[in-house]
């Protein structure tokens, strides 16, 4: 991953995550995980979103966690961590090419 290194020496930087069709989810995964003891969870009830904010060291886990919901799911902040999942769905992409 670019740029790995000078990241991970980043102090905490705050990440917000949106996730879509989320009413279930929300119940079960996203609020069983504990990112960090700041985080905050919005539900949008009527969208059936979920946002999750908190601030973290261990982005790589998140991005992990973020990529498994799939087409439901995207980061919103910091543009680094959105530019690394965007990286990783292109990869992905470049695989059924």
């Amino acid at each position: 991953m670019r740029g790995f290194e000078s990241r991970n020496r980043d102090c905490e930087p705050k990440i917000r995550i949106f996730v879509y069709n989320a009413e279930l989810l929300a119940r079960s995964t996203i609020r069983k995980n504990i990112w960090a003891d700041n985080q905050t969870i919005e539900i949008d009830k009527k969208e059936g979103a979920v946002k999750l904010v908190f601030t973290t060291s261990q982005w790589i886990p998140v991005l992990r966690w973020v990529l498994s919901f799939g087409e439901n799911a995207r980061p919103l902040e910091p543009d680094w961590f959105v530019e690394e999942w965007k990286t990783n769905i292109i990869k992905m992409f470049d695989f059924i090419k």
